[in-house]
């Protein structure tokens, strides 16, 4: 309910016009790439694609696949085929609810709507999986640790190469931060009850 929280005074700041959303967001799209040459612009165009919602889907079937269907884990594997498609589900429905344009300087093309952000849903969301069912087959702790730090790392680059093209705005990616957080918790209410009959 915390991840919703957040999310909804996000809605409530941008149908309002919140003076402070306005200052939060410029204060972090002023540092964006509008003045850096096209050549440094491209190759970051090239890095942000893969993390493109495409690329976060397949990867995360992938992870169903061999890490949770193929191991016998059929109740984790529909939790996860849920959380994928009601996650992105409510994050289409906001997108449509809210329609937030996307900053006018933006330096790639994109979809029309930036609220909440789509890609940085997507990447949370591969991120959790990777998170509960791949880290813990790890043998040893530093390499848990490691491999978690590297996933938090991955979500914090790929979030500024957005902010810095103008893609989306800061609060897109704390609204899809809060979103994902709050579905992953939300789906995992009806995991529960299907693990007690499993047992």
């Amino acid at each position: 309910f915390g991840g919703f929280g957040c999310l909804y005074i996000l809605m409530l700041s941008i149908f309002f016009q919140s003076n402070w959303l306005f200052y939060f967001d410029n204060s972090f799209l002023s540092l964006s790439g509008s003045s850096e040459t096209s050549t440094l612009i491209e190759k970051i165009s090239i890095i942000n694609n893969f993390g493109s919602p495409i690329i976060s889907l397949s990867l995360c079937i992938l992870i169903i696949i061999f890490f949770l269907w193929n191991k016998q884990r059929y109740t984790e594997a529909i939790w996860a085929v849920m959380l994928i498609i009601t996650g992105n589900i409510a994050c289409f429905l906001l997108r449509e609810l809210v329609r937030r344009p996307r900053p006018f300087e933006a330096l790639i093309h994109s979809t029309k709507y930036s609220f909440p952000s789509a890609s940085i849903f997507s990447i949370m969301i591969l991120v959790f999986l990777i998170w509960h069912f791949v880290v813990p087959d790890f043998h040893y702790l530093f390499s848990r640790i490691t491999m978690r730090l590297l996933l938090i790392f991955w979500i914090i680059a790929v979030s500024l190469i957005k902010i810095y093209l103008c893609v989306v705005f800061p609060s897109d990616v704390l609204a899809s931060i809060f979103l994902s957080i709050g579905m992953e918790s939300f789906t995992k209410l009806g995991l529960k009850p299907m693990k007690h009959y499993k047992d």
